[in-house]
């Protein structure tokens, strides 16, 4: 009874009850109306009732091709070949359905040398034969076999097709479109001739009009024509009319679903409209399909560039150089993407070869004039400017790349008067992107703002005009409209990372994180592996005081998402890194750098927890390493003069420096370390040089001045100390000189003039929370405890939420006998502004042990060692309120780890101390 139900339950599919020659005469009253869908459906059910009919899988074969269904068009037809079908027939079918699944390869092993006794049939196998040869890049085997298929058969329209695409290989555009109308007189129905006229065209932008005639042409003998549908849509991205090739898109969707170039026009439209999340998640999923297309790897390329994805942009535009060498457009971007990672030796090699003959693109001499300048190659870097001076300046993206030269020369105005007029001239949003970024550089808020409405006029409705104008109104303290701004952007693209990251920033300034908590994760249901969201989120929970657990799982996640993703594996990093944990940061860092080796950043991050972890030797190999990988950069100098004078290799220290300084005489950290490592020399003369030499360069800047001050402390001489940072006190970067001084005077012999200093200073600025902070500081040092009070309460009567102030007024509460929760009050304020800040959580702890509530205090101290960058201070709190409980195993497992750090840790000695008192204790 079982087997009857089933064979019954079978009867209820379509065509149960037809034979299977009603199947195939249904699916060929389907294939004259068109009706490609119910035409597979009919042959389906044929050749499920008959596997071995030949004519039906031949079919079968046909409707899938006409699905755009190659691969399994492929199948059905070597079925139908081992069904015995003539080879006449079935190869012709068989090559074509090979090609276009992108198999030429294959279609070249299996068939280079077959010839089929029908002319015609040889003639079509030939002619596909020659697109393959085409596609491996073999023009001379390509013409050879479009020159067999003529011969088989010269009226046949592809052999003439293949003829002319090689033609075009060949001898140019000008050859291909004489045999193509050749073609068309002899055959003008031939749609896919008239498809092929449209593309060589479109290959003159003065005739895209005259193209898309052409197209229109094919698809008038066929609406389905494959090559019309693509290229009318792709024509009309190249225009930039986005509303015409969504309508195209829409055309080829309808009659080609499923094909993989449909997908890949679609990605292209999305990065085109600023949705370059979705298009990156599009791009990766045809990127198996289309692993040896330049033009797709290019796209894919270019919209990480766009994403600010350097590596991976690198990755695929130098796919795109590999698989074409000759691709001029992949070459300059790939040498984009390489600049913005701080590789400018890489990208001259990739600029190098189109840089001979005469007619260079004057975009091509600037970035490479930039990559000279870059390594240290002036004299290079002024021949290529000079040439591109030469061959004018009239396109606007050269007159707007020229004044961004003259930006970063200094001659700031008159680049942006410049650039205006580009603007005002040109309906291109390049030289206005440039004038608002330098505008937002230089903190010029209204400027910026004046800049995004002419954007804006140009480019309405963008999200990322929108968060433009949301970082300006930021620079002018605007919090409420610039999240406005923000939320527009989302609006018009929720994905938009950028305007996502600024609303978190004011979600955590505002204390609403959970807010922002929610935003996310919200994000992430619909994109669940966005590596930069899981990033946000695992950083958004850190200021929540979400479980280290939590975080490290979201990072983690996000490094497997996209392991070449930089700031997900620098997060992960510092997360291991400031949970003091500097064996597990740097084996993430070795894991990161297996994936995205050379990087400047990663590299710098390693090297610098290398010499945290106290292996001084290890950090100087890796920032020898970065040296080698990125000699224009300060970074690699820095850190390895830093890991020598850890080792105690002063001469060696100074002469890295040297070799940085003569590469970039002015750079002023580089300077102020070679004073640093000069003091700890005992060249003190030899550091006021330096200080000198930099006031001589930069007059207007306080930092000679500073690091003068910071020398002639370093040698106990006070008053010239003062005289030093007292000459840096008008400077507009005087920053913390107002600290300096007060404290150079402190420690002089009347430290009543650093309290008159104060006063004085104070009443012109009332405002240097900078100086009042300290001020109370050295205030309760000296027991001035009332004083210090009312410093840090003047403090938050300017800034309520100035953390500092707010922890150690709790402190100081705490000290000067008043309640305990009055004071824990105060450190609450603290810590909702910045939660698990580990130096409030101690005063929490201390404020918790003085309520006798020991238990409490122990936890918090846990969260805050898990959250410190040095967590050996904590331990030690820890101990003591061990002690204070009598807990005698975990005080003495406390500080048997903190000896273990050796004589060099800051705790050492204290930890030997409650040893000792333990163990007399015992």
């Amino acid at each position: 009874m079982r087997a009857v139900a089933l064979v019954a339950a079978t009867c209820i599919l379509p065509g149960c009850n037809r034979s299977q020659g009603d199947s195939v005469k249904a699916a060929q009253q389907a294939m004259d109306a068109k009706d490609t869908p119910s035409a597979l459906i009919h042959l389906k059910n044929a050749v499920a009732a008959n596997p071995n009919d030949g004519e039906a899988r031949f079919l079968l074969a046909q409707q899938l091709m006409a699905m755009g269904e190659a691969d399994a068009a492929v199948a059905e037809f070597r079925r139908a070949r081992e069904l015995k079908l003539p080879d006449e027939r079935v190869v012709p079918e068989l090559a074509r359905a090979l090609f276009d699944a992108g198999q030429s390869k294959l279609l070249i092993e299996q068939f280079g040398t077959a010839q089929l006794p029908s002319g015609t049939a040889n003639a079509r196998l030939q002619a596909q034969l020659a697109s393959a040869y085409l596609n491996m890049g073999s023009v001379p085997r390509a013409r050879q076999a479009a020159n067999q298929a003529l011969a088989a058969d010269s009226n046949l329209p592809e052999s003439r097709l293949a003829s002319a695409r090689v033609s075009l290989r060949e001898s140019g555009r000008d050859a291909a479109m004489k045999e193509v109308d050749e073609l068309l007189k002899l055959a003008p129905g031939f749609g896919l001739g008239w498809a092929f006229k449209g593309n060589l065209l479109a290959m003159d932008g003065d005739q895209s009009q005259a193209a898309l005639g052409a197209f229109a042409k094919a698809l008038e003998l066929d609406p389905r024509q494959f090559q019309a549908l693509f290229s009318t849509a792709a024509m009309h991205l190249t225009l930039g009319d986005l509303t015409k090739a969504k309508e195209g898109l829409a055309k080829l969707k309808q009659y080609w679903p499923r094909s993989v170039f449909a997908g890949f026009l679609e990605a292209q439209l999305l990065s085109l409209e600023g949705k370059h999340t979705e298009a990156r998640l599009l791009f990766a999923s045809l990127r198996n399909s289309l692993p040896t297309d330049a033009v797709f790897s290019l796209a894919s390329g270019l919209n990480e560039l766009k994403l600010g994805a350097y590596v991976q942009a690198e990755a695929q535009l130098g796919q795109a150089v590999s698989l074409d060498p000759k691709n001029l457009p992949a070459r300059y971007y790939l040498a984009q993407a390489q600049m913005q990672q701080g590789r400018p030796d890489r990208a001259s090699q990739s600029l190098a070869p189109m840089l001979e003959g005469a007619n260079v693109p004057v975009e091509v001499l600037l970035l490479a004039a930039q990559a000279r300048l870059y390594q240290g190659d002036a004299k290079g870097a002024n021949e290529l400017n000079a040439r591109a001076e030469r061959m004018g300046t009239q396109s606007p993206s050269v007159k707007a790349a020229l004044a961004m030269i003259r930006v970063a020369n200094g001659d700031v105005e008159p680049a942006m008067r410049e650039l205006k007029l580009v603007s005002d001239t040109s309906p291109d949003v390049d030289a206005d992107l440039k004038i608002v970024s330098t505008r937002l550089a230089r903190g010029e808020a209204d400027a910026a703002l004046a800049a995004i409405d002419r954007l804006e006029s140009k480019r309405p409705s963008q999200a990322s005009t929108h968060e433009l104008r949301g970082q300006a109104l930021l620079l002018k303290g605007d919090f409420d409209a610039a999240r406005r701004s923000f939320d527009a952007a989302l609006a018009k693209d929720k994905f938009y990372f950028p305007a996502i990251a600024q609303l978190t920033n004011l979600d955590a300034r505002a204390g609403r994180l959970a807010d922002a908590d929610k935003r996310i994760t919200d994000l992430l249901k619909l994109n669940p592996s966005d590596s930069r969201l899981l990033t946000l989120l695992a950083l958004t929970k850190v200021r929540s005081g979400g479980s280290s657990q939590e975080v490290l799982s979201l990072l983690e996640r996000a490094t497997k998402e996209d392991p070449r993703d930089l700031e997900a594996w620098l997060a992960l990093i510092m997360r291991h890194f400031q949970a003091g944990d500097l064996q597990t940061a740097l084996a993430a860092g070795q894991s990161a750098v297996a994936m995205i080796p050379d990087n400047v950043k990663l590299l710098d991050l390693i090297g610098r927890i290398q010499l945290q972890a106290g292996d001084a030797r290890l950090a100087a190999s890796t920032f020898a390493n970065l040296i080698n990988s990125a000699p224009h950069s300060p970074a690699g100098y820095v850190g390895q003069a830093a890991a020598l004078v850890a080792t105690g290799e002063l001469n060696a220290a100074n002469q890295v420096m040297r070799r940085l300084l003569e590469r970039q005489p002015d750079y002023v950290d580089g300077l102020r370390l070679m004073a640093d490592i000069a003091v700890r020399r005992g060249k003190h003369d030899e550091a006021i040089a330096i200080a000198r030499d930099i006031q001589r360069r930069h007059p207007d800047s306080a930092a000679g001045f500073r690091l003068e001050g910071i020398v002639e402390l370093a040698r106990l001489r006070q008053p010239a100390a003062v005289a030093a940072f007292r000459k840096g006190l008008d400077k507009a970067d005087a920053a913390d000189i107002p600290v300096r001084l007060y404290g150079a005077l402190q420690k002089g012999p009347a430290p009543a003039e650093a309290e008159a200093f104060a006063a004085t200073w104070l009443q012109q600025h009332p405002k240097d929370t900078g100086l009042m902070n300290f001020r109370a500081f050295v205030q309760a040092r000296a027991g001035s405890m009332a004083a210090a009070r009312q410093t840090y309460e003047q403090v938050l009567a300017i800034d309520p939420e100035n953390v500092e102030s707010l922890n150690n007024l709790s402190l100081l509460m705490l000290q000067m006998g008043d309640p305990p929760q009055k004071a824990l009050d105060m450190a609450q304020r603290a810590l909702k502004l910045r939660p698990n800040q580990p130096d409030v959580l101690d005063t929490v702890a201390q404020i918790q042990v003085a309520q006798k509530q020991f238990g409490p205090a122990v936890e918090t101290l846990k969260i805050a060692i898990n959250r410190a960058t040095n967590p050996a201070p904590l331990r030690l709190a820890l101990a003591r309120v061990y002690l204070g409980m009598n807990d005698r195993d975990r005080a003495a497992a406390v500080l048997d780890t903190l000896v273990a750090l050796g004589k060099t840790s800051a705790t050492y000695r204290e930890a030997r101390r409650l040893q000792s008192q333990l163990s007399r204790r015992e």
